[in-house]
């Protein structure tokens, strides 16, 4: 028997030549992380990126502005005024009213749900004694009215102090799902002569 024989390595590759002094050498091909972040940024992507920076601060400013808008809003009232609500969704439509001091509103609550609700708006009292209690309808006395479905109920509310009133409704677990708004009473200005 014959012993088995080495084989050379037989390379076709060139020998890699030693950089000279001070040469600054790039590597063969793209880092491990380069690979990576070029997988991960598509023109997409950036297009996106560019989309965002772009209209986000647009947005940013008009959402700050329509808030201001709505601040200067002039309340309703004095006297006699009408707030349509629609509750939508376990929502009402508007969660928030300004009146003046000295005005009785006629609250239109339209029931657009497939279930049950109330409007029942007062102070906190009120509010503590709905949220505990069991009843399921109310008779239509101010501040409380009970809405079947598809239904439009009528209530009003005189609002003779300045501050907040809250509205909700207590069927069970309506606030705390959402179901609530406040009405911001504020004073009639005075006029000078």
């Amino acid at each position: 028997m014959s012993a088995p024989t080495a084989m050379a390595d037989v390379s076709t590759a060139a020998p890699a030549l030693a950089p000279l002094p001070g040469e600054r050498t790039a590597p063969a091909g793209p880092t491990p992380r380069a690979r990576r972040a070029r997988r991960f940024v598509s023109p997409h992507v950036a297009l996106l990126l560019v989309a965002l920076a772009t209209f986000v601060p647009i947005v940013a400013g008009y959402s700050s502005a329509s808030a201001h808008a709505e601040d200067t809003t002039p309340p309703l009232g004095p006297g006699v005024v009408t707030v349509k609500l629609d509750m939508r969704y376990s929502r009402f439509d508007q969660s928030e009213v300004r009146v003046y001091e000295g005005t009785l509103v006629r609250f239109e609550v339209t029931n657009s749900d497939p279930i049950h609700h109330e409007f029942m708006i007062g102070d906190q009292a009120m509010h503590d004694a709905h949220e505990r209690g069991t009843k399921r309808f109310h008779p239509p006395i101010p501040g409380e009215v009970s809405v079947d479905i598809g239904r439009t109920g009528l209530t009003t509310y005189r609002f003779d102090t300045p501050g907040t009133v809250h509205f909700a409704c207590h069927l069970n677990g309506h606030a705390a799902y959402g179901m609530t708004g406040s009405v911001t009473v504020v004073p009639v200005p005075t006029t000078r002569a």
